[in-house]
């Protein structure tokens, strides 16, 4: 009597019961098609953000939505929008463009929180886009994600924030501003960046979050995250697993004769001049993993002196990004030396202090 297959295996044995080779296991995850997860214990890192403009355009909502009362109330919020942007010109439409998106955003997440919990949970997860979009929106509401095999939990979720500063104290790091902490447990899959030229490089490396190395994934949300190490520290395949969804895509590849799908993230030198473009990568180390969009940091006092500037110069604009980023821009085409030069509300917003139109020290 054959036994019912666990929900995760070490490399070792599921390459025994698939009868192939564990070097077989790390080809399949290097070229993306299955991943290689190792288990961690309360590490901290920094929660990579997930570009909500993109997921808008990316994930046809339409479809998600066919046929619910969430398609027919988008359509509203759009119609609504459409109209007051041919009636508005205006210094108020950062505000009203404010306020649409504000709603969209949390009708969207009403949405999929309304499909998720009436069992359509396998149809979030099993799209990567859509689940890393969900679960982002889950975290920023509750700050925490939580799924079968490992969760991830603001650093500072049970009280003051004496655990982070005892941590960076501790472990000699500095501490980034605006970066989103968190602490994680459980399974987590290894990024490409753990691959280097064409194996396996079984090593977390000294990091304190600057240059985002040491990227993992949860295996269901698709949240990524850099882990913080104080110095590097190797791991082995002994330490690596396989889950059981990916065991069955390769027993189903064997049993029909075809070729797994490249559904994750993969190293290959066909796309590694794409993925390094998209994560800045300049020889010496990965800063970014792939699909994540780079933010540019500047320093604290920086952005107080870019603040004042603001506050001087454009003081009707102040809480008003996307008009300020039309102006910067406007003005650096004046200039010679950055004619090419174009600012994005985002990155203002950020120079500011503000998100999602609200100052930090409001929130």
């Amino acid at each position: 009597m054959s036994l019912p297959l666990r929900e995760y295996y070490t490399v070792a044995r599921a390459a025994e019961l698939l009868g192939c080779t564990s070097d077989d296991l790390v080809h399949w995850a290097m070229i993306g098609c299955i991943r290689l997860n190792i288990k961690i214990d309360q590490a901290v890192g920094i929660l990579l953000g997930v570009d909500i403009d993109d997921s808008l355009c990316g994930i046809d909502f339409d479809v998600i939505f066919k046929d619910t009362e969430f398609q027919s109330r988008l359509n509203d919020i759009e119609k609504i929008h459409t109209e007051h942007s041919y009636e508005d010109n205006d210094e108020s439409s950062d505000d009203v463009y404010q306020i649409y998106f504000n709603e969209k955003i949390e009708l969207i997440h009403t949405g999929l929180k309304h499909i998720y919990a009436n069992g359509g949970d396998d149809l979030i997860l099993s799209d990567i886009n859509l689940s890393r979009f969900f679960s982002y929106l889950n975290y920023m509401e509750s700050r925490i994600v939580s799924e079968d095999f490992c969760h991830i939990i603001q650093s500072d979720y049970f009280g003051s924030r004496d655990f982070e500063d005892d941590f960076f104290a501790k472990n000699n790091l500095v501490k980034i501003d605006n970066a989103t902490y968190v602490r994680a447990s459980g399974f987590f899959a290894l990024d490409v960046e753990f691959f280097s030229n064409f194996e396996l490089n079984p090593k977390f490396v000294s990091c304190n979050g600057y240059n985002y190395y040491n990227i993992v994934t949860m295996p269901e949300s698709n949240l990524s995250l850099s882990l913080l190490a104080k110095e590097d520290v190797e791991f082995s395949l002994n330490d690596l697993f396989i889950f059981k969804k990916d065991f069955f895509a390769i027993l189903k590849s064997m049993q029909d004769g075809v070729g797994m799908d490249k559904k994750y993230a993969r190293y290959l030198s066909s796309n590694m001049h794409v993925w390094m473009k998209n994560v800045n990568y300049s020889g010496g180390g990965i800063s970014q993993s792939k699909n994540i969009t780079v933010k540019e940091r500047i320093s604290s006092p920086l952005r107080n002196v870019l603040r004042m500037l603001i506050g001087k110069h454009y003081p009707e604009y102040i809480n008003k990004p996307s008009k300020l980023a039309e102006i910067l821009s406007a003005e650096a085409r004046q200039t010679q030396e950055f004619h090419n030069q174009k600012f994005d509300g985002e990155t203002v917003a950020r120079w500011l202090g503000l998100r999602n139109g609200l100052r930090e020290k409001d929130r």
